[in-house]
């Protein structure tokens, strides 16, 4: 809506009235909200919007200081049929030049003086302790969605990808990742450990301890748990004992920062 009013990008003037309508999408979404949950305990519910009414106002305020890119395309898709996008948006999946065909949707797509792109994928966890270009295979998106952008708008340059922790519980963290001849080479590399993986068919679970304490592993943040079981850790250290050469390109990937 602040685009279709060209009060984009933001100046201090225009807050009030950006405000107002914030407060009249939130109440919509809101609703909507209650409609399709249902909350069985209404104040828990109350409180939780009322936390993400207190995140995105300040959101909306921090706009101010982001002057060198302005917001041009919203849920700018790729392969996805399905959902509200933006009129830019393609059915095919886009064939990055690394080796990879992507599907997904870019949250929020910025654009700088020069005409120069940034892709921005917006997160409302908190900020992990590491965050490099890869980070071990963890930190994909900055990287690939902004090869993904190269495609979608060829001849057009690519500045970076970023990740935005768009919540006081990520104390609206930005982590941009240049799109350059390094992180190209970054992201072949990734490409190429994985390749290796599938075409050897062995994909043993095998958690790595967390750097930050030697008494946990990734098995404690992983969604499958519940598939493998409470003892990966140990049947997983068998497994890098005696076949170690054959995981060798996982721990490449890990190393990969």
């Amino acid at each position: 809506e602040l685009a279709d009013q060209a009060w984009l990008p933001l100046e201090a003037a225009r807050l009030p009235e950006a405000r107002l309508l914030l407060a009249r999408a939130f109440e919509r979404f809101g609703n909507e909200a209650r409609d399709q949950y249902a909350p069985s305990i209404d104040g828990v519910f109350e409180a939780g919007l009322r936390n993400v009414a207190r995140d995105l106002d300040e959101w909306l305020t921090r706009m101010l200081e982001e002057h060198a890119f302005v917001p041009r395309y919203f849920e700018l898709a790729f392969g996805l049929r399905r959902g509200e996008r933006d009129e830019h948006s393609v059915p095919e999946p886009v064939k990055l030049p690394i080796g990879v065909t992507l599907i997904g949707a870019i949250d929020l797509v910025e654009q700088d003086r020069s005409g120069a792109l940034r892709a921005t994928d917006f997160k409302t966890s908190r900020v992990p302790e590491t965050l490099g270009v890869v980070d071990g295979g963890r930190t994909l998106q900055p990287l690939l969605y902004a090869l993904a952008l190269e495609q979608l708008f060829p001849g057009q340059k690519v500045a970076s990808g970023r990740l935005y922790y768009c919540t006081a519980r990520g104390d609206y963290r930005s982590h941009e990742v240049p799109l350059d001849d390094s992180t190209r080479a970054l992201g072949r590399s990734v490409i190429a450990a994985m390749d290796r993986m599938l075409a050897a068919g062995f994909l043993p679970a095998a958690p790595a301890q967390l750097p930050e304490d030697r008494e946990r592993n990734e098995c404690e943040r992983c969604s499958y748990r519940a598939v493998c079981g409470p003892y990966e850790l140990e049947r997983s250290s068998v497994i890098k004992q005696r076949d170690h050469g054959r995981l060798e390109p996982l721990f490449q990937l890990r190393g990969m920062r």
